[in-house]
This record gives C-alpha cells, structure tokens and sequence, in this order.
C-alpha cells in the first residue's frame, strides 16, 4: 500500500507521481490502472553521539528503466477544498508511460517534470534528547507551514519533488519499532502537496551510512547492536563528523564527508549489511 493509497472516481483531472524504489522497472505499456505499492525509504547531515548531526528514438518499442516503479494517484479535482483529511482522499492508482524518452500521462500528453529536493533538513531529527529520543516529525516543515511551502514551489514553476525520508526517521526506536506519529504527519504532507499537482518522488535517502559514521539514513541501534561504539570514532578516526572534528562548523573542510565511505565505522557497516552471508557466514541478526 502506498502512502498516497486511495480510491478516486475516473474523471479526476490531472494525477500526481509517487515512486516505490523497492520495485524493478517502469513498463510503458502497464495497464492505467495498477496495485499500489509501499515506499521504501543533499550532502549528509552533522553527527554526534548525543545529538548525532536524449536521445530520442523512432522505435515504439517502450524503454524499460530499472529500479524504479512510477504510480500516480489523482489530484484533487479544481473544486475541492482539501487540507489533508481522510474525507479528502481520492481513489486509483493510475502509471506514467515511459517510452520515445518522455513521460506520458493517462491521457496521452508529455509530463515535462521540474523538480527540486526537498530537503537537506530531512536527514536531522526536528527534536532529540539526552537519553537518545529522537523525533523526525515536522521534517521538512510543519503542517501548518507546509501550504505556504507548497504554493511557492508551484508558483515557481515546479511540479515534481525528490522528497527525502530516511530508515532513522521510522525505525529510530529499534528493530520492528516504527514510528506511527512520523509516518501519520508523512501522510499527511504529502497529502497537502496534492493540492499544489506535485509529483512527489519518495527518495529513501542514506550517505555514509549514519549520522554516527559521517553521513545519515541508517538508525544508532545498528551500530551499538553489532558491538560499535560512536563515542570512540573521532579518537580512532573510525569516522570523520562535524560535530566531533574540533572547531567552528565552517573550519570543517567541505565535501570531506564521501571519505568516511573508506573508513572503519562506514565500510564495516556497509560489509556486514551487503556481503554479510559471505563474510559472516552463519550469522544472522534480526532475521
């Protein structure tokens, strides 16, 4: 199911994008109907342990792009007054058509996309605590910010949205753990974008592994879970960060981050999770 599910009568106007990476290809010729499907989840973010920072072609034949699935769900029609509420929601699914290098939507016109990320702030939580609570509620912005955000893109000309979550935004808490008020106020944002005909593209966003290692996405527990502790990475140089490099924020050299790609925290992490069965044979954790 997807963040965007609903069920809208035929006759709704124009449609708005939402993308699961998690599936394998676009088909031009998908049916304009189809199942909806469930997103998956800049430069990265500061860190800290407590408060961790055309070609065009002449064949018909469609082209198939791979890892993406595009699903558009209708727009509100003109005389609705829709503010994100269930009353609101509108039905089907319907597909973008890719083939000849352009984008088609149901009605056989070219969607020419403009779009902007949105955004850097995403990979912070909007409130953390001592203790390790964090909350990604209100990232990018508030609900009741979110309509002046929104109308100013679209008088700005965009229509389309690279909108970034990350795995620590839903399962900060731990393993099975996820957030129900984030994933609510997430539906709800996306909702209100309706209004303004975004396509929103749902980018589940990770650099450098963590905020811990350098970069953001995944949450801490997968790193103390495995027997690493952050508080000894700047020391033993097992992670560059902001936070613990020493210095005002701008003495910290700028696009240095990519490095922690090569360093302990970040590749030990990065081995584990896509080469684990070979290299940690018969180890399994969380299933």
């Amino acid at each position: 199911m997807s963040l965007l599910d609903a069920t809208a009568p035929k006759s709704a106007p124009e449609a708005e994008l939402s993308i699961a990476l998690s599936s394998l290809s676009v088909d031009a010729k998908a049916p304009k109907t189809a199942p909806a499907q469930l997103p998956t989840t800049g430069g990265p973010s500061t860190t800290s342990f407590n408060e961790p920072s055309n070609e065009t072609s002449t064949d018909p034949t469609p082209v198939r792009a791979t890892h993406i699935d595009i699903e558009i769900t209708p727009e509100f029609p003109p005389d609705s007054s829709a503010d994100g509420s269930e009353d609101d929601v509108l039905p089907s699914p319907f597909h973008l058509e890719l083939h000849d290098g352009n984008f088609y939507d149901a009605d056989g016109r070219v969607v020419l996309l403009r779009g902007v990320n949105l955004g850097g702030n995403t990979k912070m939580p909007y409130t953390s605590s001592k203790d390790g609570t964090v909350s990604f509620v209100n990232r990018p912005f508030p609900l009741d910010q979110a309509d002046e955000h929104f109308s100013r893109l679209q008088r700005w000309g965009f229509n389309c949205l690279r909108f970034l979550i990350t795995w620590e935004a839903i399962e900060h808490a731990g393993p099975g753990v996820y957030d129900q008020d984030y994933l609510a106020y997430l539906r709800q944002v996306l909702l209100i974008a309706r209004k303004y005909n975004m396509y929103i593209y749902i980018d589940p966003h990770q650099d450098a592994w963590s905020r811990w290692t350098g970069g953001d996405g995944a949450p801490l527990w997968t790193l103390l879970d495995l027997g690493l502790n952050p508080e000894n990475f700047a020391i033993t140089k097992a992670a560059l960060c902001q936070d613990t490099y020493g210095g005002k924020p701008e003495d910290f050299p700028k696009m240095i981050w990519p490095t922690n790609f090569f360093k302990f925290a970040c590749a030990t992490m990065a081995t584990l999770f896509w080469a684990g069965n070979k290299y940690v044979i018969d180890s399994i954790f969380q299933s």
